[in-house]
């Protein structure tokens, strides 16, 4: 059963408003790349 969490999900937005591409490694499919 896939998860997502409001720490991921607030990750990947913030990297994303950076400009930074939402990569995060070991943190999930979402920040996976």
């Amino acid at each position: 059963l896939p998860v997502l969490t409001a720490a991921t999900a607030t990750t990947y937005r913030i990297l994303q408003e950076l400009g930074l591409p939402p990569i995060v490694p070991n943190a999930g499919k979402l920040l996976s790349g």
